[in-house]
Protein backbone atom coordinates (compact mmCIF):
# COMPACT_ATOMS: atom_id res chain seq x y z
CA UNK A 1 0.00 0.00 0.00
CA UNK A 2 1.34 3.42 -0.98
CA UNK A 3 1.66 5.67 2.06
CA UNK A 4 0.91 9.38 1.89
CA UNK A 5 3.72 11.32 3.55
CA UNK A 6 2.25 14.31 5.41
CA UNK A 7 3.96 17.34 6.95
CA UNK A 8 1.85 19.27 9.51
CA UNK A 9 2.45 23.00 10.01
CA UNK A 10 0.64 24.84 12.82
CA UNK A 11 1.85 27.07 15.63
CA UNK A 12 -0.39 25.29 18.17
CA UNK A 13 1.53 22.32 19.59
CA UNK A 14 -1.56 20.58 20.94
CA UNK A 15 -3.31 20.88 17.58
CA UNK A 16 -0.31 19.43 15.74
CA UNK A 17 -0.17 16.50 18.15
CA UNK A 18 -3.90 15.95 17.83
CA UNK A 19 -3.74 16.01 14.03
CA UNK A 20 -0.86 13.55 14.07
CA UNK A 21 -2.86 11.09 16.20
CA UNK A 22 -5.92 11.42 13.97
CA UNK A 23 -4.02 10.99 10.71
CA UNK A 24 -1.91 8.08 11.86
CA UNK A 25 -5.02 6.00 12.53
CA UNK A 26 -5.06 5.54 8.75
CA UNK A 27 -2.82 2.84 7.29
CA UNK A 28 -2.14 4.86 4.14
CA UNK A 29 -1.04 8.06 5.94
CA UNK A 30 2.23 8.69 7.76
CA UNK A 31 3.12 12.01 9.40
CA UNK A 32 6.79 12.61 8.55
CA UNK A 33 7.25 15.87 10.45
CA UNK A 34 5.89 19.05 11.97
CA UNK A 35 6.60 22.78 11.75
CA UNK A 36 5.55 25.71 13.93
CA UNK A 37 6.25 28.66 11.59
CA UNK A 38 6.73 29.38 7.90
CA UNK A 39 10.52 29.45 7.95
CA UNK A 40 10.63 26.06 9.63
CA UNK A 41 7.99 24.81 7.22
CA UNK A 42 10.08 25.70 4.16
CA UNK A 43 13.12 24.01 5.69
CA UNK A 44 11.26 20.87 6.76
CA UNK A 45 9.48 20.60 3.41
CA UNK A 46 12.85 20.68 1.66
CA UNK A 47 14.36 18.08 4.01
CA UNK A 48 11.42 15.66 4.12
CA UNK A 49 9.93 15.95 0.60
CA UNK A 50 6.36 15.18 1.79
CA UNK A 51 3.52 14.26 -0.55
CA UNK A 52 1.06 16.53 1.28
CA UNK A 53 1.63 19.61 3.44
CA UNK A 54 -1.15 20.54 5.84
CA UNK A 55 -0.58 24.16 6.87
CA UNK A 56 -2.33 26.98 8.67
CA UNK A 57 -2.53 30.22 6.68
CA UNK A 58 -1.70 32.35 9.75
CA UNK A 59 1.66 30.84 10.72
CA UNK A 60 4.33 33.22 12.09
CA UNK A 61 7.02 34.33 9.66
CA UNK A 62 6.90 35.32 5.98
CA UNK A 63 3.48 35.65 4.27
CA UNK A 64 1.73 32.34 3.64
CA UNK A 65 1.45 32.94 -0.11
CA UNK A 66 5.21 33.54 -0.37
CA UNK A 67 5.84 30.38 1.66
CA UNK A 68 3.59 28.32 -0.60
CA UNK A 69 5.35 29.61 -3.71
CA UNK A 70 8.75 28.85 -2.18
CA UNK A 71 7.76 25.28 -1.33
CA UNK A 72 6.26 24.69 -4.77
CA UNK A 73 9.46 26.02 -6.34
CA UNK A 74 11.54 23.60 -4.27
CA UNK A 75 9.19 20.65 -4.71
CA UNK A 76 6.50 21.10 -7.41
CA UNK A 77 4.99 17.67 -6.66
CA UNK A 78 4.16 18.54 -3.04
CA UNK A 79 0.42 19.12 -2.62
CA UNK A 80 -0.21 22.01 -0.21
CA UNK A 81 -3.48 21.98 1.69
CA UNK A 82 -4.50 24.90 3.89
CA UNK A 83 -6.22 23.98 7.16
CA UNK A 84 -7.21 27.17 8.94
CA UNK A 85 -9.84 29.14 10.83
CA UNK A 86 -9.24 32.10 8.52
CA UNK A 87 -11.94 32.27 5.87
CA UNK A 88 -11.58 35.79 4.48
CA UNK A 89 -11.67 36.02 0.72
CA UNK A 90 -8.25 37.63 0.36
CA UNK A 91 -6.44 34.83 2.23
CA UNK A 92 -8.27 32.13 0.31
CA UNK A 93 -7.58 33.57 -3.14
CA UNK A 94 -3.94 34.37 -2.28
CA UNK A 95 -3.29 30.81 -1.06
CA UNK A 96 -4.87 29.15 -4.08
CA UNK A 97 -3.17 31.45 -6.56
CA UNK A 98 0.17 30.76 -4.87
CA UNK A 99 -0.28 27.03 -5.51
CA UNK A 100 -2.30 25.51 -2.65
CA UNK A 101 -4.47 22.69 -3.94
CA UNK A 102 -7.14 22.85 -1.22
CA UNK A 103 -8.49 25.16 1.47
CA UNK A 104 -10.25 23.55 4.41
CA UNK A 105 -11.64 25.10 7.58
CA UNK A 106 -10.68 23.69 10.97
CA UNK A 107 -14.33 22.99 11.74
CA UNK A 108 -14.11 20.01 9.37
CA UNK A 109 -14.79 16.52 10.72
CA UNK A 110 -11.75 14.28 11.11
CA UNK A 111 -13.11 11.79 8.58
CA UNK A 112 -13.56 14.59 6.04
CA UNK A 113 -10.01 15.81 6.63
CA UNK A 114 -8.61 12.32 6.07
CA UNK A 115 -10.62 12.02 2.87
CA UNK A 116 -9.39 15.44 1.72
CA UNK A 117 -5.76 14.38 2.25
CA UNK A 118 -6.29 11.13 0.38
CA UNK A 119 -7.92 12.99 -2.52
CA UNK A 120 -5.42 15.84 -2.39
CA UNK A 121 -2.48 13.45 -2.65
CA UNK A 122 -3.76 12.48 -6.11
CA UNK A 123 -3.81 16.10 -7.29
CA UNK A 124 -7.52 16.82 -6.87
CA UNK A 125 -8.81 19.86 -5.01
CA UNK A 126 -11.08 19.87 -1.99
CA UNK A 127 -12.72 23.12 -0.90
CA UNK A 128 -14.92 23.63 2.16
CA UNK A 129 -18.41 24.75 0.99
CA UNK A 130 -17.99 28.10 2.77
CA UNK A 131 -14.74 28.60 0.90
CA UNK A 132 -16.39 27.70 -2.41
CA UNK A 133 -19.04 30.37 -1.81
CA UNK A 134 -16.38 33.01 -1.23
CA UNK A 135 -14.54 31.95 -4.39
CA UNK A 136 -17.70 32.27 -6.45
CA UNK A 137 -18.13 35.76 -4.99
CA UNK A 138 -14.54 36.61 -5.94
CA UNK A 139 -14.99 35.38 -9.50
CA UNK A 140 -18.17 37.45 -9.82
CA UNK A 141 -16.35 40.52 -8.48
CA UNK A 142 -13.52 40.06 -10.96
CA UNK A 143 -15.90 39.58 -13.87
CA UNK A 144 -17.80 42.75 -12.88
CA UNK A 145 -14.55 44.76 -12.94
CA UNK A 146 -13.39 44.32 -16.51
CA UNK A 147 -9.78 44.88 -15.55
CA UNK A 148 -6.60 44.84 -17.58
CA UNK A 149 -5.30 41.69 -15.83
CA UNK A 150 -8.40 39.78 -16.92
CA UNK A 151 -7.86 40.95 -20.49
CA UNK A 152 -4.21 39.92 -20.24
CA UNK A 153 -5.21 36.45 -19.05
CA UNK A 154 -7.72 36.15 -21.89
CA UNK A 155 -4.86 36.97 -24.23
CA UNK A 156 -2.79 34.18 -22.72
CA UNK A 157 -5.58 31.71 -23.48
CA UNK A 158 -5.34 32.65 -27.15
CA UNK A 159 -1.89 31.02 -27.15
CA UNK A 160 -3.44 27.62 -26.44
CA UNK A 161 -4.41 25.11 -29.09
CA UNK A 162 -8.03 24.01 -29.31
CA UNK A 163 -7.18 20.71 -27.62
CA UNK A 164 -5.25 22.44 -24.83
CA UNK A 165 -8.24 24.69 -24.13
CA UNK A 166 -10.47 21.63 -24.10
CA UNK A 167 -8.22 19.85 -21.59
CA UNK A 168 -8.01 23.04 -19.48
CA UNK A 169 -11.80 23.17 -19.35
CA UNK A 170 -11.94 19.63 -17.97
CA UNK A 171 -9.14 20.33 -15.48
CA UNK A 172 -11.07 23.37 -14.22
CA UNK A 173 -14.15 21.19 -13.80
CA UNK A 174 -12.17 18.92 -11.46
CA UNK A 175 -11.68 15.87 -13.69
CA UNK A 176 -8.66 13.62 -13.17
CA UNK A 177 -6.24 12.85 -15.99
CA UNK A 178 -7.82 9.42 -16.33
CA UNK A 179 -11.32 10.91 -16.61
CA UNK A 180 -10.16 13.48 -19.16
CA UNK A 181 -8.47 10.78 -21.23
CA UNK A 182 -11.63 8.67 -21.26
CA UNK A 183 -13.82 11.63 -22.20
CA UNK A 184 -11.56 12.80 -25.04
CA UNK A 185 -10.56 9.30 -26.23
CA UNK A 186 -6.84 9.98 -25.79
CA UNK A 187 -4.15 8.47 -23.57
CA UNK A 188 -3.33 9.72 -20.09
CA UNK A 189 0.19 10.50 -21.32
CA UNK A 190 -1.28 12.77 -23.98
CA UNK A 191 -3.41 14.48 -21.33
CA UNK A 192 -0.32 15.07 -19.19
CA UNK A 193 1.49 16.52 -22.20
CA UNK A 194 -1.37 18.93 -22.93
CA UNK A 195 -1.48 20.01 -19.28
CA UNK A 196 2.28 20.56 -19.21
CA UNK A 197 2.05 22.61 -22.41
CA UNK A 198 -0.77 24.90 -21.32
CA UNK A 199 0.75 25.45 -17.87
CA UNK A 200 4.01 26.51 -19.52
CA UNK A 201 2.20 28.86 -21.88
CA UNK A 202 0.08 30.35 -19.08
CA UNK A 203 3.00 30.68 -16.67
CA UNK A 204 1.36 28.61 -13.94
CA UNK A 205 2.45 25.53 -12.01
CA UNK A 206 -0.69 23.99 -10.52
CA UNK A 207 -4.10 22.66 -11.56
CA UNK A 208 -5.87 24.90 -9.05
CA UNK A 209 -4.27 27.98 -10.59
CA UNK A 210 -5.41 26.76 -14.01
CA UNK A 211 -8.97 26.37 -12.74
CA UNK A 212 -9.00 29.85 -11.20
CA UNK A 213 -7.78 31.41 -14.45
CA UNK A 214 -10.24 29.45 -16.58
CA UNK A 215 -13.18 30.49 -14.40
CA UNK A 216 -12.02 34.10 -14.13
CA UNK A 217 -11.93 34.60 -17.91
CA UNK A 218 -15.23 32.77 -18.44
CA UNK A 219 -13.83 29.65 -20.11
CA UNK A 220 -15.85 27.57 -17.64
CA UNK A 221 -18.64 28.35 -15.20
CA UNK A 222 -18.82 26.38 -11.96
CA UNK A 223 -21.48 26.47 -9.26
CA UNK A 224 -20.91 25.89 -5.55
CA UNK A 225 -21.36 22.13 -5.81
CA UNK A 226 -18.65 21.97 -8.47
CA UNK A 227 -16.18 23.93 -6.41
CA UNK A 228 -16.73 21.92 -3.23
CA UNK A 229 -16.04 18.54 -4.84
Amino acid sequence: MRQIRVLIADDNTLLRQGLRKILETERDIVVVGEAADNLELVRRARELAPDVILMDITLPGPPAADTIRRIKSDNPSAEIMVLSMANNRESIVAALRAGAISYILKEVESSELIHAIQIGSTGKSILHPKIATKLVSEFHRLSDNATAPAAHESGLLSKLTAREREVLTHVAAGLTNQEIAARLFISEKTVRNHISNFMRKLGISHRTQAAILAIKVGLVHLDNSDLSR
